[in-house]
């Protein structure tokens, strides 16, 4: 409901703002023209410039097996019944989200990550505090620093292994990040070429090898988050009418795990790793009044600040 009410405004700012919309599959023509297949037949937009936003999907690698007891992301929220029990193949932020939402709805979760700890990502100090929370308090079952393998899934449950360690669930939720969505663009027709992760490359004005062609979002790899493709599709639109209008460096970053985490700049370890002189200030919210009326005495405030 909340969904579809979001899309219906969306739809009617567009309509007030004079956007003519077209449903099909869109495809480049030509470096100025768009073309735009739909059941009735071809529509071919010409324009002198074009803004690719076509997003990202759920990467599954091939191993997976095809079956409705493992799911994506977006098939998992179509569920209409929660299982008993799922393993979160991913320790990454949308599998850690997904992990601690399934918990606090009273699903019996594990999660197998392949590298070391969940949330590489993260700081070391915040990853400690997420995971300490996920395994004490939500019961989560969190496994990392080797891959899930033997994957099976039959009407009655899915199988796996870690190391010598036999897995079962209910559901398997595949978690393991996004790719950029590409397909049926034909960028070949106009010269662009991806990256060898797919990703269409783009310049701090969000242009692409081609000048009147920009790509936002997830599609260019730069920040794979909805604020930030927002700031980059308004750099796009700027650009595309004249302005020269640059994307902002600084991306701050949010995971709505339990406890949640907000993130801006580079970690410690990232830090140590450039040889930049710093500093730490930490401050836990335990020993903070308001934390402590509102009973949400978890985590902490961490600062990383330039010393020279």
């Amino acid at each position: 409901d909340v969904v579809a009410k979001l899309k219906g405004g969306v739809a009617a700012l567009l309509k007030a703002n004079g956007v003519k919309v077209f449903n099909g599959l869109g495809s480049f023509a030509a470096r100025n023209r768009v073309s735009v297949k739909d059941a009735a037949g071809e529509t071919v937009i010409e324009a002198g410039n074009v803004i690719i936003a076509s997003g990202s999907i759920s990467a599954v690698p091939g191993f997976i097996p095809k079956h409705s007891r493992v799911v994506e992301s977006r098939a998992f929220l179509d569920l209409t019944k929660l299982p008993a029990s799922l393993i979160v193949l991913g320790g990454g932020v949308i599998g850690c989200e997904f992990a601690c939402m399934a918990a606090q709805l009273g699903v019996k979760v594990t999660v197998v990550e392949m590298l070391e700890d969940i949330l590489m990502i993260l700081d070391a100090d915040v990853r400690r505090e997420l995971r300490t929370y996920m395994e004490k308090k939500l019961n989560i079952r969190v496994l990392t620093g080797k891959p899930m393998e033997n994957i099976k899934a039959d009407n009655n449950k899915v199988t796996g292994t870690f190391g010598d360690d036999k897995l079962e669930a209910d559901l398997l939720l595949v978690s393991i990040g996004r790719r950029p969505y590409t397909e049926g663009l034909g960028l070949e027709k106009v010269g662009i070429e991806k990256t060898k992760p797919g990703f269409i490359e783009v310049d701090d004005f969000c242009r692409t090898s081609k000048a009147n062609i920009y790509a936002i979002g997830d599609v260019n790899g730069r920040a794979q988050l909805a604020h930030a493709a927002t700031a980059q599709g308004i750099t796009a639109a700027e650009n595309a009418c004249g302005k020269r209008s640059k994307i902002e460096p600084l991306v701050p970053a949010c995971i709505f795990t339990s406890p949640e985490i907000g993130s801006v700049g580079l970690t410690e370890q990232q830090a140590k790793e450039k040889n930049i002189p710093y500093r730490v200030g930490k401050y836990a919210f335990a020993a903070l009044g308001k934390a402590m009326a509102m009973n949400e005495t978890t985590g902490f405030v961490k600062w990383i600040a330039r010393s020279d």
